[in-house]
Protein backbone atom coordinates (compact mmCIF):
# COMPACT_ATOMS: atom_id res chain seq x y z
CA UNK A 1 0.00 0.00 0.00
CA UNK A 2 1.37 3.44 -0.94
CA UNK A 3 1.17 6.02 1.83
CA UNK A 4 2.30 9.63 1.95
CA UNK A 5 4.01 11.72 4.60
CA UNK A 6 5.11 15.35 4.54
CA UNK A 7 8.48 17.00 4.79
CA UNK A 8 8.52 20.56 6.08
CA UNK A 9 10.60 23.00 4.06
CA UNK A 10 10.77 26.75 4.24
CA UNK A 11 12.13 29.80 2.47
CA UNK A 12 13.71 29.27 -0.94
CA UNK A 13 14.22 25.53 -0.61
CA UNK A 14 15.92 25.37 2.79
CA UNK A 15 14.76 22.80 5.31
CA UNK A 16 13.27 23.94 8.58
CA UNK A 17 12.85 20.40 9.92
CA UNK A 18 10.79 17.37 9.03
CA UNK A 19 7.56 15.74 10.06
CA UNK A 20 7.30 12.27 11.50
CA UNK A 21 6.15 9.23 9.56
CA UNK A 22 2.60 8.86 8.30
CA UNK A 23 -0.37 7.37 10.13
CA UNK A 24 0.09 3.72 11.12
CA UNK A 25 -2.43 1.87 9.00
CA UNK A 26 -0.96 -1.58 9.66
CA UNK A 27 -1.76 -1.63 13.37
CA UNK A 28 1.18 -3.83 14.38
CA UNK A 29 3.96 -2.41 12.18
CA UNK A 30 7.31 -1.87 13.88
CA UNK A 31 10.31 0.27 13.05
CA UNK A 32 13.57 -1.71 13.01
CA UNK A 33 16.68 0.08 14.20
CA UNK A 34 19.47 0.93 11.80
CA UNK A 35 22.84 2.63 11.87
CA UNK A 36 22.68 6.34 11.08
CA UNK A 37 23.79 7.11 7.55
CA UNK A 38 27.16 8.82 7.23
CA UNK A 39 27.77 11.88 5.08
CA UNK A 40 28.90 11.34 1.52
CA UNK A 41 31.20 13.94 -0.03
CA UNK A 42 30.06 12.97 -3.50
CA UNK A 43 26.95 14.82 -4.71
CA UNK A 44 24.38 12.84 -6.69
CA UNK A 45 25.31 12.38 -10.31
CA UNK A 46 21.73 12.51 -11.60
CA UNK A 47 18.24 13.35 -10.44
CA UNK A 48 15.91 10.39 -10.06
CA UNK A 49 16.18 6.79 -8.95
CA UNK A 50 19.04 4.92 -7.36
CA UNK A 51 19.84 1.24 -7.26
CA UNK A 52 21.73 1.42 -3.98
CA UNK A 53 19.96 -0.37 -1.11
CA UNK A 54 20.03 0.51 2.60
CA UNK A 55 19.68 -2.48 4.92
CA UNK A 56 18.06 -2.48 8.34
CA UNK A 57 17.69 -5.30 10.86
CA UNK A 58 15.86 -8.44 9.76
CA UNK A 59 15.11 -8.41 6.05
CA UNK A 60 13.74 -4.91 5.39
CA UNK A 61 15.56 -3.51 2.38
CA UNK A 62 14.98 -0.02 1.00
CA UNK A 63 15.57 1.51 -2.41
CA UNK A 64 15.23 5.27 -2.95
CA UNK A 65 13.37 5.06 -6.23
CA UNK A 66 13.12 8.76 -7.05
CA UNK A 67 13.72 12.31 -5.85
CA UNK A 68 11.42 14.48 -7.93
CA UNK A 69 10.83 18.19 -8.30
CA UNK A 70 10.81 20.94 -10.90
CA UNK A 71 13.87 21.73 -12.99
CA UNK A 72 13.17 25.46 -12.90
CA UNK A 73 10.81 27.66 -10.87
CA UNK A 74 10.33 31.40 -10.74
CA UNK A 75 10.77 33.58 -7.69
CA UNK A 76 7.44 33.55 -5.86
CA UNK A 77 6.28 30.33 -7.57
CA UNK A 78 5.02 27.71 -5.11
CA UNK A 79 6.26 24.16 -5.66
CA UNK A 80 6.89 20.84 -3.86
CA UNK A 81 9.48 18.03 -3.81
CA UNK A 82 8.86 14.26 -3.50
CA UNK A 83 11.08 11.39 -2.32
CA UNK A 84 9.82 7.87 -3.03
CA UNK A 85 11.24 4.83 -1.21
CA UNK A 86 10.33 1.17 -1.84
CA UNK A 87 10.72 -1.68 0.65
CA UNK A 88 12.16 -4.61 -1.33
CA UNK A 89 12.58 -6.74 1.79
CA UNK A 90 10.41 -9.29 3.55
CA UNK A 91 9.25 -7.40 6.66
CA UNK A 92 7.65 -4.04 7.37
CA UNK A 93 10.07 -1.28 8.29
CA UNK A 94 10.71 2.46 8.31
CA UNK A 95 13.32 4.06 6.11
CA UNK A 96 15.64 6.48 7.90
CA UNK A 97 18.12 8.68 6.09
CA UNK A 98 20.00 11.95 6.08
CA UNK A 99 18.95 14.65 3.64
CA UNK A 100 21.53 17.34 2.84
CA UNK A 101 20.79 20.62 1.10
CA UNK A 102 22.56 23.75 -0.08
CA UNK A 103 22.10 26.74 -2.36
CA UNK A 104 24.35 28.76 -4.63
CA UNK A 105 24.38 31.43 -1.91
CA UNK A 106 25.49 29.07 0.88
CA UNK A 107 29.07 28.15 1.81
CA UNK A 108 28.36 24.50 2.69
CA UNK A 109 25.78 21.78 3.20
CA UNK A 110 23.13 21.62 5.93
CA UNK A 111 21.26 18.44 6.76
CA UNK A 112 18.21 16.97 8.46
CA UNK A 113 17.11 13.43 9.29
CA UNK A 114 14.12 11.99 7.43
CA UNK A 115 11.88 9.00 8.10
CA UNK A 116 9.53 7.38 5.59
CA UNK A 117 7.17 4.65 6.66
CA UNK A 118 6.34 2.18 8.03
CA UNK A 119 6.48 0.59 4.56
CA UNK A 120 5.11 -2.91 3.96
CA UNK A 121 7.14 -5.43 1.94
CA UNK A 122 6.97 -4.67 -1.78
CA UNK A 123 5.26 -1.33 -1.19
CA UNK A 124 6.50 2.24 -1.76
CA UNK A 125 5.81 5.44 0.10
CA UNK A 126 6.37 9.05 -0.95
CA UNK A 127 7.56 11.83 1.33
CA UNK A 128 6.14 15.10 0.00
CA UNK A 129 7.43 18.50 1.06
CA UNK A 130 5.26 21.32 2.23
CA UNK A 131 4.75 24.06 -0.31
CA UNK A 132 7.95 26.00 -0.99
CA UNK A 133 7.82 29.62 -2.18
CA UNK A 134 11.29 31.00 -2.97
CA UNK A 135 11.90 34.71 -2.56
CA UNK A 136 15.12 35.12 -4.54
CA UNK A 137 16.98 33.64 -7.49
CA UNK A 138 19.45 30.82 -6.75
CA UNK A 139 20.37 27.21 -7.45
CA UNK A 140 19.12 24.65 -4.92
CA UNK A 141 20.64 21.19 -4.40
CA UNK A 142 19.44 18.21 -2.36
CA UNK A 143 21.06 14.80 -1.83
CA UNK A 144 20.42 11.78 0.36
CA UNK A 145 23.65 10.52 1.88
CA UNK A 146 24.70 6.96 1.15
CA UNK A 147 22.66 6.90 -2.09
CA UNK A 148 22.81 8.34 -5.57
CA UNK A 149 19.47 10.08 -5.06
CA UNK A 150 19.20 13.84 -5.20
CA UNK A 151 17.68 16.77 -7.04
CA UNK A 152 19.02 20.09 -8.31
CA UNK A 153 16.92 22.93 -9.66
CA UNK A 154 17.14 26.64 -10.39
CA UNK A 155 15.05 29.49 -9.02
CA UNK A 156 14.94 32.26 -11.62
CA UNK A 157 13.71 35.82 -11.42
CA UNK A 158 10.54 36.37 -13.44
CA UNK A 159 10.68 39.06 -16.06
CA UNK A 160 9.14 42.50 -16.08
CA UNK A 161 9.04 44.82 -19.07
CA UNK A 162 7.46 48.03 -20.29
CA UNK A 163 5.53 48.48 -23.52
CA UNK A 164 4.81 52.04 -24.61
CA UNK A 165 1.29 52.90 -25.75
CA UNK A 166 -0.28 56.27 -26.42
CA UNK A 167 1.84 59.42 -26.12
CA UNK A 168 1.21 63.13 -26.28
CA UNK A 169 2.66 66.54 -25.46
CA UNK A 170 0.61 68.29 -22.76
CA UNK A 171 0.78 71.71 -21.14
CA UNK A 172 0.81 71.39 -17.36
CA UNK A 173 0.14 74.24 -14.98
CA UNK A 174 2.55 74.36 -12.04
CA UNK A 175 1.87 77.37 -9.87
CA UNK A 176 1.88 80.53 -11.97
CA UNK A 177 3.56 78.90 -14.97
CA UNK A 178 2.84 76.18 -17.48
CA UNK A 179 5.39 73.79 -18.93
CA UNK A 180 5.23 71.19 -21.70
CA UNK A 181 5.45 67.58 -20.53
CA UNK A 182 5.53 64.27 -22.34
CA UNK A 183 2.58 62.11 -21.28
CA UNK A 184 3.24 58.42 -21.93
CA UNK A 185 1.09 55.37 -21.20
CA UNK A 186 3.35 52.38 -20.48
CA UNK A 187 2.20 48.89 -19.43
CA UNK A 188 4.12 46.20 -17.57
CA UNK A 189 3.85 43.30 -20.04
CA UNK A 190 5.99 40.94 -17.93
CA UNK A 191 4.93 38.40 -15.34
CA UNK A 192 6.63 40.07 -12.37
CA UNK A 193 6.02 43.22 -10.40
CA UNK A 194 8.75 45.77 -11.03
CA UNK A 195 11.38 47.15 -8.74
CA UNK A 196 12.29 50.33 -10.58
CA UNK A 197 10.97 50.96 -14.10
CA UNK A 198 11.97 53.88 -16.29
CA UNK A 199 11.21 55.76 -19.49
CA UNK A 200 13.64 57.98 -21.39
CA UNK A 201 12.27 60.94 -23.32
CA UNK A 202 14.33 62.67 -26.04
CA UNK A 203 13.21 66.25 -26.74
CA UNK A 204 13.27 67.93 -30.18
CA UNK A 205 12.60 71.46 -31.39
CA UNK A 206 10.53 72.58 -34.37
CA UNK A 207 13.40 71.77 -36.76
CA UNK A 208 13.68 68.21 -35.36
CA UNK A 209 16.93 69.18 -33.68
CA UNK A 210 17.74 67.21 -30.53
CA UNK A 211 17.59 69.29 -27.36
CA UNK A 212 18.13 66.96 -24.38
CA UNK A 213 16.89 63.82 -22.64
CA UNK A 214 14.81 63.30 -19.50
CA UNK A 215 14.32 60.08 -17.59
CA UNK A 216 11.30 59.38 -15.39
CA UNK A 217 10.77 56.49 -12.96
CA UNK A 218 8.17 54.48 -11.10
CA UNK A 219 8.24 51.47 -8.77
CA UNK A 220 5.94 48.59 -7.90
CA UNK A 221 4.18 48.32 -11.27
CA UNK A 222 2.17 45.12 -11.27
CA UNK A 223 1.92 42.75 -14.27
CA UNK A 224 -0.61 44.23 -16.70
CA UNK A 225 -0.73 47.52 -14.81
CA UNK A 226 -0.55 50.79 -16.75
CA UNK A 227 1.58 53.76 -15.79
CA UNK A 228 0.50 57.15 -17.19
CA UNK A 229 3.88 58.81 -16.87
CA UNK A 230 4.63 62.50 -17.26
CA UNK A 231 8.20 63.50 -18.07
CA UNK A 232 9.09 67.06 -17.05
CA UNK A 233 11.94 68.59 -19.12
CA UNK A 234 12.82 70.61 -16.03
CA UNK A 235 16.49 71.56 -16.01
CA UNK A 236 17.32 69.25 -18.93
CA UNK A 237 16.02 71.68 -21.57
CA UNK A 238 17.29 75.24 -21.29
CA UNK A 239 14.18 76.74 -22.90
CA UNK A 240 11.15 74.39 -22.68
CA UNK A 241 9.23 76.68 -25.07
CA UNK A 242 11.43 75.32 -27.85
CA UNK A 243 10.05 71.78 -27.42
CA UNK A 244 7.93 70.71 -30.37
CA UNK A 245 8.07 66.91 -30.17
CA UNK A 246 9.61 64.00 -28.33
CA UNK A 247 10.53 60.33 -28.67
CA UNK A 248 10.26 57.84 -25.84
CA UNK A 249 12.00 54.54 -25.15
CA UNK A 250 11.41 52.17 -22.21
CA UNK A 251 14.31 51.44 -19.91
CA UNK A 252 14.97 48.39 -17.75
CA UNK A 253 12.12 47.17 -15.54
CA UNK A 254 13.81 45.00 -12.93
CA UNK A 255 11.64 42.44 -11.08
CA UNK A 256 11.27 42.65 -7.31
CA UNK A 257 9.62 40.75 -4.47
CA UNK A 258 7.00 42.58 -2.41
CA UNK A 259 5.10 41.47 0.67
CA UNK A 260 8.01 39.77 2.50
CA UNK A 261 7.25 37.22 5.21
CA UNK A 262 7.21 38.65 8.71
CA UNK A 263 6.06 42.16 7.75
CA UNK A 264 2.49 43.25 8.44
CA UNK A 265 1.14 46.39 6.77
CA UNK A 266 -1.80 48.26 8.31
CA UNK A 267 -3.42 51.71 8.38
CA UNK A 268 -2.83 52.21 4.67
CA UNK A 269 -4.60 55.39 3.55
CA UNK A 270 -4.32 58.47 1.36
CA UNK A 271 -5.53 62.06 1.23
CA UNK A 272 -5.84 63.99 -2.03
CA UNK A 273 -6.79 67.55 -2.91
CA UNK A 274 -5.81 70.04 -5.59
CA UNK A 275 -3.10 71.28 -3.24
CA UNK A 276 -1.42 68.04 -2.23
CA UNK A 277 -1.51 64.22 -2.10
CA UNK A 278 -0.35 62.23 0.93
CA UNK A 279 -0.01 58.46 1.28
CA UNK A 280 0.74 56.76 4.58
CA UNK A 281 0.89 53.30 6.15
CA UNK A 282 2.27 51.40 9.13
CA UNK A 283 4.47 48.29 9.00
CA UNK A 284 5.31 45.93 11.85
CA UNK A 285 8.25 43.53 11.99
CA UNK A 286 6.64 40.30 13.23
CA UNK A 287 9.86 38.31 12.85
CA UNK A 288 12.03 37.16 15.73
CA UNK A 289 15.03 39.01 14.28
CA UNK A 290 15.68 42.55 13.01
CA UNK A 291 14.99 43.62 9.43
CA UNK A 292 18.03 45.33 7.94
CA UNK A 293 16.25 47.15 5.12
CA UNK A 294 12.59 47.80 4.32
CA UNK A 295 11.25 49.78 1.37
CA UNK A 296 7.87 51.52 1.23
CA UNK A 297 6.29 52.32 -2.15
CA UNK A 298 3.12 54.42 -2.26
CA UNK A 299 1.27 54.60 -5.59
CA UNK A 300 -1.76 56.68 -6.56
CA UNK A 301 -4.23 55.99 -9.40
CA UNK A 302 -6.72 57.89 -11.53
CA UNK A 303 -10.25 56.70 -12.33
CA UNK A 304 -8.89 54.55 -15.19
CA UNK A 305 -6.70 52.64 -12.70
CA UNK A 306 -3.55 54.09 -14.22
CA UNK A 307 -0.63 54.89 -11.93
CA UNK A 308 -0.19 58.66 -12.03
CA UNK A 309 2.33 59.13 -9.22
CA UNK A 310 4.44 57.33 -6.66
CA UNK A 311 6.64 58.00 -3.65
CA UNK A 312 9.20 55.69 -2.09
CA UNK A 313 11.42 55.67 0.96
CA UNK A 314 13.16 53.13 3.17
CA UNK A 315 13.74 52.28 6.81
CA UNK A 316 16.74 50.39 8.23
CA UNK A 317 17.47 48.29 11.32
CA UNK A 318 13.90 47.57 12.36
CA UNK A 319 13.96 45.56 15.59
CA UNK A 320 11.88 42.43 16.08
CA UNK A 321 8.34 43.45 17.06
CA UNK A 322 8.95 47.12 16.16
CA UNK A 323 6.52 49.26 14.19
CA UNK A 324 7.49 51.94 11.66
CA UNK A 325 5.36 54.53 9.94
CA UNK A 326 5.59 55.65 6.32
CA UNK A 327 4.29 58.94 4.95
CA UNK A 328 5.08 60.59 1.64
CA UNK A 329 3.78 62.84 -1.13
CA UNK A 330 3.62 61.16 -4.55
CA UNK A 331 4.47 63.49 -7.44
CA UNK A 332 1.53 63.59 -9.84
CA UNK A 333 2.88 66.43 -12.02
CA UNK A 334 -0.27 68.49 -12.12
CA UNK A 335 -2.80 65.71 -11.48
CA UNK A 336 -3.47 65.96 -7.75
CA UNK A 337 -7.19 66.37 -8.37
CA UNK A 338 -7.33 63.21 -10.49
CA UNK A 339 -6.24 60.86 -7.69
CA UNK A 340 -8.99 58.37 -6.85
CA UNK A 341 -7.22 55.44 -5.12
CA UNK A 342 -3.86 54.25 -3.82
CA UNK A 343 -1.73 51.23 -2.95
CA UNK A 344 1.16 50.78 -0.50
CA UNK A 345 3.74 48.03 -1.08
CA UNK A 346 6.70 46.96 1.06
CA UNK A 347 9.81 45.03 0.10
CA UNK A 348 13.15 44.01 1.58
CA UNK A 349 14.74 44.23 -1.90
CA UNK A 350 17.05 47.10 -2.74
CA UNK A 351 14.88 48.91 -5.26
Amino acid sequence: MRRRTYLTLAGAGLLAGCAGSGDDEGGGATTPERDTATESDTPPATNGSTSQETQTEASALFVVESFEGPDTVSVGETHQLEITVRNTGEVTGTYQGTLQYTTSQASGWDETEIEIGPIDPGEAETLTSDEITPTEAMEVQYRITGTDAGHTYRVVAPQAGLEVGRTGLVEVGLGYETTPMAEVAATNTGDAITGMASLTVDWFDGNDEYLASTRTYTRGLRPGEAWLARADPGIDVENPDEIASFEVSPGPASPAVYGPNGVTVSNSEYRASEQDVVVRATAKNTRESPIDYLVFVGKVYNDADEVIGHYWTNETDIDAGATVRFEGEPRTRGRNGAVSSHEVLVSTDNL
